[in-house]
């Protein structure tokens, strides 16, 4: 079998729903021999009706790479986690930052009443969380991350850098997200790892397709990369195919271009 590992947002759809020609493009590629395998930022609660639509694989790498998990069982196949020390000094220099701050936890969002962002995208997807009025942690802490302005998120970026060096995983999911991640952490690396432990089958080629600085290490892992064109300059870099937009149903241009070579 062949394997495709894709992104959700801006590389499979924008939103909730996949577009009816991209289902139809998905359910082609199985039918043709391909596994497809989601890798999001997502938590696996809020990419579940995406695994469902196109017919993904049960197995998903969610959290960024911090966590792989089954859609059917929820069980955790794979789980890193950021220390209760680590995950606090992060949440204490930023919490001022002026962005929304969401600390993902066991399918669960930490987030302030004032991250309305992020509340109304919990609401929408059915996402449990939970709110802080102080920088303070509980439970399980996968990934903070941040949401807003660009320039505040990039500015956000280099201070993190600067002040925790090579600590942490510290990476964009988009033009308005920052993740943080436990060291070493990513797409890539879950998926590197499924494979070395026997979780995922393939015998031919792997194929990953995302659009921002948090596919780098997916996309270079993979024998063939495919990003939109309106991706990051960076992750245009990487690519052996260049799609349309999400917008434009680029991942069906994908999935004509698998079919038939």
């Amino acid at each position: 079998m062949n394997l495709l590992v894709t992104d959700i947002d801006c590389t499979l759809s924008v939103g909730e729903t996949v577009s009816d020609e991209v289902i139809f493009a998905c359910r082609a590629l199985c039918d043709n021999g391909w596994q497809i395998m989601l890798a999001t930022g997502r938590t696996l609660q809020s990419c579940k009706s995406h695994i469902r639509q196109i017919k993904a694989l049960d197995t998903a790498i969610v959290y960024d790479g911090a966590r792989v998990m089954c859609a059917n069982s929820g069980e955790e196949i794979l789980g890193f986690e950021l220390s209760h020390s680590d995950a606090l000094e992060i949440l204490e220099y930023s919490w001022d930052s002026g962005l929304e701050i969401q600390i993902t936890g066991d399918e669960i969002i930490l987030c302030r009443e004032s991250d309305v962002e992020t509340l109304d995208f919990c609401r929408k997807t059915g996402l449990a969380y939970s709110l802080m009025n102080s920088p303070n942690i509980t439970g399980k802490v996968f990934r903070v991350a941040y949401w807003g302005e660009q320039d505040a998120i990039r500015e956000l970026e280099l201070n993190l850098s600067n002040r925790f060096c090579k600590r942490f995983n510290i990476t964009r999911g988009g033009d308005n997200f920052l993740d943080v991640l436990p060291v070493g952490i990513s797409k890539g690396y879950a998926l590197e790892q499924l494979i070395r432990m026997g979780y995922i089958q393939v015998s031919k080629i792997t194929v990953a397709a995302g659009d921002h600085m948090n596919d780098f290490e997916l996309l270079s892992y993979a024998d063939i990369s495919a990003v939109p064109h309106n991706c990051a300059p960076e992750i245009l870099k990487l690519a052996d195919i260049i799609m349309p937009s999400v917008e434009d149903n680029g991942f069906s241009f994908l999935a004509r271009i698998l079919i038939n070579q």
